[in-house]
């Protein structure tokens, strides 16, 4: 066996040596290609790709998730500092599925199925202990069904029942939120989270509930008989919104009219929430109209007569009942700052004089505020205030900007450009050594040719079918010409000696290409 495999490398080597340089390069090139071929095949079957199958979870989800996925033999992967799960790219919905149907990636807080494995000779307090677990554990897992919630703690203390009504302490609770970045919750949200988990305690009142974030910011107000000043917070919101929605009005205006960064408004409302109804009755005394009359008439003895007569007058009545609702615009507060012009003065001197800034007049000034007023409705009857300016605003930031701008589109044309260009030359590099491989294999083979094949290749001494004239004739072969000729005529008689069986194959090959 070893002879054999001795014999086989020996002849390997001889025939890597006897190889031209081009022939070399040519199969080492094959072989490594062929090697790179199959290192890329076996990493593609084996390889796994993996994808998300949870994100943005705290510890105690990832501790949960980590755990079934161990207990099912699932391989996963922690990104993000273990707030990111990753599995088999295959499996992430069968794996969804499962977690689904075992209640999704909640934290390690269990709900009322920590009642499912109920143990003898437990106390009341452990049975107060493990149902207060479960309420938190039910409340958690419903407030994280909200789209803003990424993660969510509850708190509950409830008091013991007491025979003596002096010994009574109220129910308390606490709830820890974290939001998704870039989203904020409404005051109707947190107002319903409060209502969510006071209505699922017993004797839980809403202002006992107390609402934070994950950066301890208190998100309820204590202000309220409820826990909310919903009035104050309302009322903010509605003026914000609205004084919001008159700004982009105007601001939209100023900038078709002065030009974009030209301009500039400010917007301060103030809403009456007072909620009014009146009831009035106006009588007109001047458009009386009679209701009714009577007359009686009566004779005396001595024939006198005596006549009386009453008349009734009905009042013209008005009734009016007023009631006015809250959310009406009490006041406006408009501040408006506007660019001026900016020119080139009279008998300046050099190539690119500084512009100077020229204030607009009071006409140009009346009829952008008078625009202005008119898109956001100033009452000034109504005591609403109104001031405009003309000033020069500060352009050295805008400059640096479109100065920066610029700069960024040189740079990306630059690396446009260059990535072009290397892809070009790339691309010559490849051709280039494409053509100088295949430039050695012709050459090497050429040379590896027998001298009668050489011969055969020549141009014949004649003239061709078509008459043409043939070539001159090759000069006749100088002494080191006819030296290197017997040379390789010599090798050749040797190698027939040595091989004969190769030589014959060699002979036979060329016969019938000769054909």
């Amino acid at each position: 066996m070893a002879e054999a495999l001795s014999n086989l490398l020996g002849g390997v080597l001889e025939r890597w040596g006897a190889l031209g340089p081009g022939q070399k390069f040519l199969v080492l090139s094959l072989g490594l290609g062929a090697a790179i071929t199959v290192a890329v095949s076996l990493f593609l079957v084996n390889h796994v790709t993996y994808a998300v199958l949870y994100a943005g979870l705290d510890s105690d989800q990832a501790s949960g998730v980590v755990d079934r996925l161990r207990e099912s033999k699932t391989p996963f992967r922690l990104e993000d500092g273990g707030k990111t799960i990753l599995v088999p790219e295959k499996e992430v919905y069968s794996v969804r599925l499962d977690m689904a149907s075992e209640g999704g990636p909640v934290s390690g807080r269990s709900g009322y199925e920590i009642f499912d494995k109920s143990r003898f000779g437990m106390t009341s307090f452990m049975q107060q202990v493990n149902y207060r677990r479960a309420l938190e554990g039910e409340l958690t897992r419903t407030i994280r069904e909200m789209d803003e919630v990424m993660a969510a703690r509850v708190h509950l203390v409830i008091p013991e029942r007491s025979l003596f009504v002096g010994g009574k302490n109220e129910t308390t609770a606490s709830v820890m939120l974290r939001i998704k970045p870039g989203v904020k919750l409404t005051r109707k949200q947190i107002e319903g989270i409060t209502r969510l988990v006071s209505g699922s305690v017993e004797s839980l009142e809403p202002s006992a509930v107390n609402v934070l974030d994950y950066y301890g910011n208190l998100l309820t107000s204590t202000s309220g008989a409820d826990g909310f000043d919903a009035a104050g917070t309302e009322r903010f919101e509605a003026e914000s919104a609205l004084a919001l929605t008159l700004q982009e009005k105007a601001q939209t205006l100023l900038d078709r009219m002065v030009g974009p960064g030209n301009a500039l408004v400010r917007i301060t409302a103030k809403l009456d929430f007072e909620r009014m109804e009146r009831d009035s009755e106006i009588y007109d005394p001047d458009n009386a109209s009679v209701r009714s009359e009577e007359v009686s008439e009566e004779t005396g003895d001595a024939g006198s007569e005596y006549r009386n007569s009453v008349t009734n007058y009905e009042l013209n009545k008005t009734v009016e009942r007023v009631v006015k609702a809250p959310g009406s615009i009490e006041r406006l507060t408009v501040a408006v700052t506007v660019g001026g012009n900016y020119e080139i003065p009279e008998g300046a001197e050099g190539e690119n004089p500084e512009p100077v800034f020229v204030p607009r007049s009071a006409a140009e000034l009346d009829e952008i505020a008078a625009l202005v007023k008119n898109a956001v409705g100033v009452d000034e009857t109504r005591g609403d205030q109104f001031h405009i300016a003309c000033v020069e605003l500060d352009r050295e930031q805008l400059r640096t900007e479109r100065e920066e701008m610029a700069r960024l589109d040189k740079r990306m044309m630059i690396e446009a450009i260059t990535q072009k260009a290397l892809f070009f030359l790339v691309l010559l590099a490849a051709f280039l050594i494409v053509k100088k491989i295949f430039h050695s294999v012709a050459k090497t083979l050429s040379e590896a040719a027998p001298p009668h094949r050489q011969e055969a290749l020549a141009p014949a001494a004649g003239g061709g079918p078509t008459g043409a004239p043939a070539p001159a004739a090759a000069p006749p072969l100088d002494e080191r010409t006819r030296v290197e000729v017997a040379s390789v005529a010599q090798r050749v008689s040797e190698l027939a000696r040595e091989k004969p069986e190769e030589s014959a194959d060699v002979i036979r090959t060329m016969l019938t290409e000769d054909g």
